[in-house]
């Protein structure tokens, strides 16, 4: 299920921007951009968390939409490697909005889970069997901001 953890850590990574296109005064910056991928991985290979969570503007800066489609290619090898180790849940941000983006790209090929896959909620267990979450943890999309949080029962 989509919405439950069972003990173990998890890992928060904001506002990634990736992309192979930049107009501002950055350099190389899709060579840095794959260079904080890299860390990031091997974090993720050393701490070996339950779910790792994106802060949604997942793809651009300005563009929402990877216009090489090697590079694009290459992104998903990174988030397949992601997904080897562990669930990856993101929110749609502000740069994921327009159009088809490969937000929705990334996650109908099952390499992110969104909000909406998860419900907008994903709860935290300390151990399998417990009956209550210890926390749950609302995923809300940008522009989303008003919906109603299903939270969750008071324990009896």
């Amino acid at each position: 299920m989509y919405n439950k953890i069972y003990g173990g850590s998890i890992m928060f990574i904001g506002d990634l921007h990736f992309s192979d296109v930049f107009t501002g005064k950055h350099k190389n910056y899709l060579a840095n951009c794959f260079s904080v991928l890299g860390q990031i991985t091997n974090k993720i290979n050393e701490k070996k968390p339950k779910a790792v969570f994106l802060g949604g503007d997942i793809i651009g800066w300005l563009e929402t939409n990877i216009k090489d489609r090697q590079v694009l290619s290459m992104f998903c090898k990174v988030l397949r490697e992601w997904n080897e180790v562990c669930p990856v849940y993101t929110v749609r941000g502000n740069h994921d909005m327009k159009g088809y983006p490969d937000f929705l790209f990334l996650s109908e090929f099952g390499l992110i889970i969104t909000s909406s896959m998860c419900g907008g909620y994903v709860d935290y267990y300390g151990y399998e069997g417990q009956e209550q979450p210890e926390v749950r943890l609302h995923i809300v999309d940008y522009n989303d901001e008003t919906r109603a949080l299903d939270l969750a029962p008071e324990p009896t």
